[in-house]
Formats: structure tokens, C-alpha cells, sequence
């Protein structure tokens, strides 16, 4: 064989696709490997192609009206860089189903980048056909893939439906099952279900979406992403993602509320791909989708199910039951505040018991404590010692109130001192300067103008230190102010102190959390909390504190 012709690129063109067809047990001369002994065996026997540099772009699993497909753009973008010279496929259906494209692709680009393109099935070389030819060669070739492309469409989605009707389940179970083989049924998985279970519960204990979400990602709970890189075995492998850690979203959390395959409803052909038009996840109307009833075990009862999707879609960030526009008192005030202090994961909601427990327990994760709490006691709890906290701040702004009252007459009487001792001031210095007319005009000596000089610089250097000690007196006492953070806390204690119980508004406001170590041993962490921590103090110290936790 001759030596390479470097100066001159050929470029083979490799596509297979399952969603054309591709894979079907009649084109399995489609097959990659297939393409190229029939693309090798052809240069081969053509001894003008042979001799040039050969190079090859593959685009495995792209459908033939797809343009956007990585290999072919680089192809071209090489074409359009004078790189490549000739264009080898096996068919013109590799380069492209839809009749426009491919017309234009042969037709306009190729001849007029100067590249030879040729199809071995289609029997096509634009080397060696005319104008006319080529036009016609195309038009019929592109008519017959494009009608190709919309009956295979039309093809699988009848074949796909009545699989389907049949008990098809879709490759992929949704999170919280698997697909069991034998009886081609979804089965809970025991391990995700219970994060499902998990879901619902809080939902149903009255947590909001934000909530949920910063419980599970707080808690390290696996997303179904992460969940499933973990179980490959469970459902097809997953392409790794350069993305940061998955974390948990509202809308994750939505969807699955609203996923009626968690009470035991298979809803599927609620999309199809359109290969015709190069659409995929097209809509299927509701009353065309297949819905399948007691398709398998569910995780959530109906009752469940139903009462959770009602709370999430009539407020997504429910916070209590709405009268007269505003949000009332929900039964847990303390939702998302209580954290287990061995672990440090969020406290679950026992609903039917008014306590809580761990939820890393519920999860099954660790041996950590299945020691149960009693919510009303945690409420009452918190609720006097914010009592406490808040008398302190209200005896405390009433202080320093009274302080600043006091500055101010001290005040006053300063700023008179200050007066007065500048008119003294002013005096000696009218006095030096008498003295010195005095001494100018030779009615004393020398001797007499100094003894007296002195007497007056030394005055002078009294009054002046007295009034720079007074002037500090001033600034302290101007400075004398009642707390800014006191002033606006005082406010709210005033009302907060009117109200019988713990309230949510009152957690919101003050409490960043609570840690549970064991019964009567809690720790709260304040959102202010160095003045909250020293009013608490101040308050134990005096005895106007209740409830105040021994340990701290």
C-alpha cells in the first residue's frame, strides 16, 4: 500500500441509536462495530480513498433527527476548518433522518466546503454523480427516512402502550421500591421506604416544605440520586456527575408527596418521544395515560396520602391553618428546633403520643437513644425560661431607663460646673493680658510683672484641668443609653408576656434550637445569644427565673 496521504483527511461517520431502531435483533448490521468493517472493507477496495489519513466520530445513542450530537458538530466544525476532505457513512440515515437537514447537509455544505461525501448502502458519491442526480438521490432518500423516522415513531409508541396495558413497568423504580423480577411488581424497598414514610410523617406532623428539606440535608438522609448510586443493583447505572453533593429541594420533596405510586397506583404513557419532529418528553393527555389500580404495595394509605398532598398544595410553606388571613398557633411550636444532643439530629414528631423521639433512631441509622420526650413538657420548658428571660429584660430596660434619668440631671449639673469654670478661665486670661499692658507701659518692674505672670499661669492651669475633667464627666454622661437590643426586645416581651403558653411566633423570634440530652436535661441555644445568656444569669441570680436548667 502506498504511503499515507496525510494532506488528505477521510472521516467516517458512526451512529447508533436504540430509539431509532438500531438495536433491534433485524438491523443488527447497525452496530458500531458493523459500521466499520463495512467502512474499512470499502477503502479497501477503493484504492483513491485507502491511501488518505482515516479518522473516525462516533455518536452512540442519539436518535438520527437530533443535530445537536457531539461527535457530528466537532466533525463539522473540522470540515469548516479545511481539515477534512472526504465524509464516509454507512447510509445517509447516519448523517440524518430528517429530509431538510440531510438536503442540506449534502446538497449546500459539503460541495461548497469542497468535501466528497459518500453513503456505501445508498450506493451514493457525490464524486461521481451529477448536480441533477445528487438532487434527486437525496430528495428521495430524505423523504424515505423522514416517512422511516415518523413510522418507527408511531410504531413504538403503539408497541410501548400495549406493553403497558400489559403490566410493562418502566425500567426504573421509583424511590422507595424496587422492581421485583419474579412477580414484575414494584416492592417497597426497606430501606428507602422508610425515608418515604419519613417524608409523609412530617408533612402530616405540620413541618413546611423549608423545614423538610433542612431536616433531611441536616441529617445527612441520602437523596434518591445519592440513594441510588448506592444501589446499583436496584436500578440502571447511574453516569457519574461532576455536580456538587446532592441535597434535598422542595420541589424533590413536593413531587413526591403528589406521586401516587406511593399508595399503590402505577400511572404510566405520560410521555412519549416524537423522533419525527425531535421532541422528546411530550405530554400524553390525562385520559390517554394508563393508570393501574392496586398496582402493588403501597407505603402510604390512601387517608395519608390524600391529607398530605392537601396541606402541601393548599400552602406550600404551611405554617398552621389560616382564619381570617393569619396563621394560627400549630400544634408543634417547636418544629425544626429540636435536636438530639447525642447524635445531633432533628427530634421526630410522635404525633399520637404528643413527643418525640430521634429521628437517626426512626431512620434506623445508628444504636442511638429510643428514649421517648414529652413534647408539653419540653414547651413548658422553653416557655419559662423565655418568661424568665423576658422579666429580666423588662426589670432591665426599667434600670437602665432610670440610669439615663439620672445621668441627665447629673448632666446638667456638669455642663453648669463647665460654664462656670470657663468664666473663670476667661477672667485669669483678661487678667495676663491687663498684667502685660501694665508691665509695657513701665508701671511695674520687672520683678513684679513675673511674680504676678506666675500666680496667674498657675490659676489658668487649675481651671483648665478642672473643666478637662468635667468635659469627661460630660461625654460619659451623654453616652448613658438604654440598649438598642433591650428597647426592641422589650416590646415584644410586653405581649409575649400576656400569652399563656408557648407560642410559634415566640420560637421563631428567640429560639435557635434546643438539644435534648435525657429527661430534664435540655440545652437551649438562643438567637441572641450572649444578652439572652445574660439576662438568664441575672434572672437566677435575683430568683424571677422558673424552670432554669441545673446543669448550665
Amino acid at each position: 500500500m502506498n504511503p499515507k496521504n496525510h494532506s488528505h483527511v477521510i472521516a467516517a461517520y458512526l451512529r447508533l441509536s436504540q430509539a431509532d431502531g438500531d438495536l433491534d435483533s433485524k438491523t443488527e448490521s447497525n452496530s458500531i462495530s458493523n459500521q466499520r468493517k463495512l467502512i474499512e472493507h470499502y477503502l479497501l477496495s477503493h484504492p483513491d480513498l485507502s491511501d488518505m489519513e482515516y479518522t473516525e466520530y462516533i455518536d452512540d445513542g442519539y436518535t438520527g433527527v437530533n443535530t445537536a450530537r457531539p461527535s457530528l458538530q466537532m466533525m463539522l466544525h473540522k470540515v469548516r476548518s479545511g481539515e477534512i476532505q472526504c465524509i464516509i457513512v454507512k447510509d445517509m440515515s447516519r448523517l440524518s433522518r430528517d429530509y431538510l437537514t440531510l438536503g442540506d447537509y449534502v446538497e449546500q455544505f459539503f460541495p461548497m466546503q469542497g468535501v466528497r461525501f459518500i453513503a456505501i448502502n445508498d450506493g451514493y458519491d457525490s464524486k461521481e454523480q451529477s448536480a441533477y442526480l445528487r438532487s434527486m438521490s437525496i430528495a428521495l432518500q430524505g423523504l424515505f427516512y423522514d416517512y422511516y423516522s415518523k413510522d418507527l415513531s408511531k410504531k413504538r409508541s403503539l408497541s410501548n402502550i400495549e406493553r403497558m396495558k400489559n403490566g410493562f413497568l418502566p425500567q426504573n423504580a421509583p424511590f422507595g421500591y424496587r422492581t421485583d423480577r419474579e412477580s414484575q411488581q414494584y416492592a417497597p424497598d426497606p430501606e428507602a421506604a422508610v425515608i418515604v414514610r419519613l417524608i409523609f410523617d412530617l408533612v402530616l406532623a405540620k413541618y413546611n416544605l423549608t423545614e423538610i428539606v433542612n431536616l433531611l440535608n441536616d441529617s445527612h438522609i441520602p437523596t434518591p440520586n445519592t440513594y441510588n448510586k448506592r444501589h446499583p443493583e436496584l436500578h440502571k447505572p447511574i453516569i457519574p456527575s461532576t455536580k456538587p453533593k446532592p441535597i434535598w429541594r422542595k420541589l424533590q420533596i413536593s413531587r413526591i408527596i403528589h406521586n401516587p405510586v406511593y399508595k399503590g397506583i402505577l400511572i404510566t404513557h405520560k410521555s412519549y418521544t416524537n423522533l419525527s419532529e425531535h421532541k422528546r418528553n411530550c405530554s400524553v393527555p390525562q385520559e390517554q395515560q394508563i393508570v393501574r389500580d392496586n398496582a402493588h404495595i403501597p407505603i402510604i394509605s390512601s387517608e395519608d396520602f390524600e391529607k398530605a398532598g392537601q396541606l402541601v398544595r393548599l400552602r406550600p410553606n404551611w405554617k398552621g391553618p389560616w382564619v381570617n388571613g393569619r396563621s394560627q398557633t400549630i400544634d408543634y411550636v417547636l418544629v425544626g428546633t429540636l435536636r438530639c444532643g447525642h447524635c445531633g439530629f432533628y427530634m421526630f414528631y410522635v404525633k399520637e403520643k404528643l413527643s418525640v423521639r430521634c429521628t437517626n433512631h426512626y431512620l434506623q441509622h445508628t444504636n442511638c437513644t429510643n428514649d421517648i420526650y414529652s413534647l408539653p413538657v419540653l414547651e413548658d420548658y422553653v416557655f419559662y425560661e423565655l418568661r424568665a428571660i423576658f422579666k429580666q429584660i423588662l426589670l432591665e430596660k426599667a434600670q437602665q431607663e432610670e440610669a439615663v434619668r439620672q445621668a441627665k440631671r447629673q448632666l446638667k449639673d456638669c455642663q453648669r460646673q463647665i460654664l462656670t469654670l470657663k468664666r473663670q478661665l476667661e477672667s485669669v486670661i483678661q487678667a495676663k493680658r491687663k498684667l502685660f499692658e501694665t508691665f509695657i507701659a513701665g508701671e511695674i518692674t520687672q520683678t513684679d510683672f513675673s511674680s504676678r505672670k506666675d500666680i496667674l499661669t498657675h490659676s489658668s492651669d487649675e481651671i483648665q484641668a478642672k473643666i478637662t475633667d468635667q468635659e469627661k464627666v460630660e461625654a460619659t454622661l451623654s453616652s448613658v443609653t438604654v440598649n438598642s437590643e433591650i428597647l426592641v426586645l422589650a416590646e415584644k416581651a410586653k405581649h409575649y408576656l400576656s400569652e399563656g403558653a408557648l407560642t410559634r411566633d415566640m420560637v421563631t423570634d428567640y429560639v435557635k434550637e434546643v438539644k435534648i440530652y435525657g429527661t430534664d436535661d435540655y440545652r437551649i441555644t438562643w438567637k441572641y445569644p450572649e444578652l439572652f445568656e445574660e439576662m438568664r444569669t441575672k434572672a437566677k441570680r435575683m430568683g424571677t427565673g422558673l424552670h432554669l436548667n441545673p446543669i448550665r
